[in-house]
């Protein structure tokens, strides 16, 4: 079995209570914070000095690998090192005895000889190119290698042929070598511990401890190089605190940071090399090399210091923000964009026309100061440069214009959707732009609130219809039966009567009124088929002649004996035809005529029908084709001005059009279908 452990209270049989950790808040632990080696300053401070220790390593070793390797301490003995380094002396020596012996001063040179332990010879090739070297003066009597001593030869620029003119030894005349050779032998026992002697204790040392330098230099790069990434890494970190902290040089801009350090590297090198040069001349010595190593080891630790500043704004994020340079074009790009801002408003409120004046006026006088002020080459660069920015902004103009074109096609077309892209378009056009989309949107908000209004009114309608429709059946049936009833009251049947024709109007326009609606809407079952026109219209015509000729109305018809077919329903094309030839019977001049006419031509079926109206046409076209309009203003004879609108919608139903034409009291409309082909 599996081992438990259990709380106090189950040992003692008690249950657990439930924590009600809906009402008891969670409490919050908070943990406790690690230390780190990267926060600590302590740590920090002995990677800083260990970091020295190995830079200070690396740099003296790799200096003294730098002058072994010179020296050929590594592929010769200790002698050749050693004289290779004295060597240098030997030129120092060189240029302080060749005045005297050119001017034939003997006590100072022998002063300066006796008091280093030296002893020299000059000599000169007269053919720079070749030969053997001929000596014109040595300190001892027999030009030879003395024993106990090493040379060393030094070539020395002769000085100029004025001073060998005047020199004081005839030994010079006719000299015309480029420099002479000065020979140094130096006496290795070194009786007299001078400058030439630390140099050859020195060479002593460093041929001992070549490889030792190697090592040496190895271990400082390494340490020196572990403490740089430790101290990179560790910045900004301090313990007991969470994110990144600034350093006390946070105060100072990043680039004035770096002119500072820049500059306090070049005057420490300017300074030292000035003073080395005064110092010791133009020739290395030992202490040169031990000051060159310590300006290298002020380098290392300044550019760690800043390397260390920069890591820490790196860290902190957007470390070019708190830099000069940024502040002085965040502020130049603000006064820009103010500037830019002036300019645009005061364009705005300049029309365009003025503004492509002006423009025009500018690249014209532009060019005219080229053309007078600079030669034919100069006019020729300007020109071009002027087209290379001119032709890309009319392009862009034009293309800005073509968009503007198009979206105004568009919405001409009825899309009302379509937006015009104006991100990239500035001034005027970005305006113009945004007006058409704005227009865009007025259109398609009309068209809804139309639509709604539209679909509410015939949903009324047809609601309102349908609710008067049941009792006005129950109306019309008592009515009817009232009349039928054998009363013997005159007065009453004459009521009875009224009540049941107008009962029956009644339902005629609520019938009309729903049909009208539904056709308006487009909400009537259209069957499409092929229909001949001219036998529906000579129905017509025989269904209204004796109607017509009651009211003194003679129809005049021309309808073709061949058939003349369309696409349409024959049921609601009668009913166009009846509604018509209704309103004919309704509103024609008595003893008139009435022509109707049936035309096929260019794929296209015209049926026509003409009247004159008894009453003034004093409305127009547009009016009467609207729902209850009526030619009767006086609104005495029967009708509900429903026939004409329904009859339009039901042409534009079977995909014709319906057309109403008033000419004084002529009364014409007309009907056209697309002809069906045979």
């Amino acid at each position: 079995m599996e081992e438990r452990e259990f709380t106090d209270c189950e040992e003692m049989g008690e249950q657990p209570k439930q924590q009600e950790s809906e009402t008891v808040p969670p409490v919050r632990i908070q943990k406790k914070r690690k230390f780190t080696l990267r926060g600590c300053f302590l740590a920090k401070l002995l990677a800083f000095l260990m970091f020295m220790l190995g830079a200070a390593a690396a740099i003296a070793g790799g200096v003294c690998c730098i002058i072994a390797i010179d020296s050929g301490m590594y592929r010769n003995d200790y002698e050749f090192s050693a004289m290779e380094l004295l060597r240098g002396e030997a030129y120092r020596f060189g240029e302080q005895i060749l005045p005297w012996v050119i001017y034939d001063e003997k006590e100072p040179l022998e002063s300066l000889l006796s008091n280093n332990a030296l002893e020299a010879e000059l000599g000169y090739i007269p053919d720079p190119d070749g030969g053997e070297v001929e000596w014109v003066w040595s300190s001892y009597s027999h030009p030879k290698e003395l024993e106990g001593h090493k040379y060393a030869d030094a070539y020395i620029y002769l000085p100029d042929k004025d001073t060998l003119e005047n020199a004081s030894s005839k030994k010079f005349e006719g000299w015309r070598g480029e420099y002479a050779i000065v020979r140094v032998y130096f006496d290795l026992t070194f009786p007299v511990h001078n400058q030439a002697w630390q140099i050859y204790e020195s060479a002593r040392l460093l041929y001992l401890y070549r490889y030792e330098c190697i090592g040496v230099t190895l271990l400082g790069a390494g340490l020196a190089l572990i403490m740089f990434f430790f101290l990179l890494g560790s910045v900004g970190h301090r313990n007991g605190k969470e994110g990144i902290q600034p350093s006390a040089f946070r105060v100072i801009s990043f680039d004035l940071l770096t002119v500072l350090t820049a500059g306090a590297v070049l005057s420490v090198g300017l300074v030292g090399s000035e003073l080395i040069y005064n110092a010791f001349g133009a020739e290395e010595s030992l202490l040169e090399i031990v000051l060159i190593c310590a300006y290298i080891l002020f380098c290392a630790v300044i550019g760690m210091l800043y390397l260390m500043e920069f890591a820490n704004r790196v860290k902190e994020g957007r470390w070019w923000r708190h830099t000069i340079v940024y502040s002085v074009l965040t502020f130049c790009f603000r006064l820009l964009k103010r500037l830019a801002g002036v300019v645009f408003q005061s364009a705005r409120r300049v029309s365009m026309i003025r503004v492509t004046l002006l423009v025009t006026l500018g690249i014209t006088f532009c060019e005219f100061v080229g053309i007078v002020g600079f030669d034919r080459d100069a006019v020729a660069v300007f020109w071009l440069i002027e087209k290379f920015f001119l032709l890309p902004f009319i392009f862009y103009l034009a293309y800005c214009c073509k968009k503007l074109f198009y979206a105004g096609k568009q919405l001409a077309e009825g899309k009302e959707n379509y937006r015009v892209d104006t991100a990239r378009m500035i001034g005027s056009l970005k305006e113009h732009g945004e007006n058409l989309n704005n227009i865009s949107e007025g259109i398609g908000k009309a068209v809804d609130a139309r639509m709604r209004s539209e679909r509410l009114k015939t949903e009324l309608i047809t609601n309102v219809s349908h609710d008067i429709k049941t009792p006005l059946t129950s109306i019309i049936n008592y009515a009817t039966l009232i009349s039928e009833m054998e009363t013997g009251n005159e007065q009453l049947d004459e009521y009875s009567d009224v009540l049941v024709r107008q009962s029956n109007r009644l339902k005629k326009l609520l019938e009309d009124l729903v049909e009208a609606s539904k056709a308006s809407t487009g909400n009537l079952e259209v069957q499409m088929g092929r229909c001949d026109v001219g036998v529906l219209l000579t129905q017509a015509v025989g269904e209204y002649e004796t109607r017509m000729t009651e009211k003194g109305l003679e129809i005049r018809s021309t309808i073709p004996e061949e058939p003349v077919f369309i696409q349409a329903d024959g049921r609601h094309l009668w009913r166009v035809f009846d509604n018509l030839m209704n309103n004919i019977l309704k509103y024609a001049q008595e003893n008139s005529r009435v022509y109707l006419s049936l035309d096929r031509k260019e794929g296209r079926v015209e049926v026509i029908f003409r009247n004159m109206s008894k009453y003034p046409l004093d409305i127009s076209a547009e009016e009467l084709e609207e729902r209850f309009a009526r030619g009767d203003k006086s609104r005495h004879l029967e009708g509900n001005g429903l026939g004409l609108s329904i009859a339009k919608s039901l042409t534009e139903l079977q995909k014709g059009t319906f057309e109403i034409i008033v000419d004084g009291d002529l009364f014409k409309v007309v009907l056209t279908f697309p002809a069906d082909a045979e």
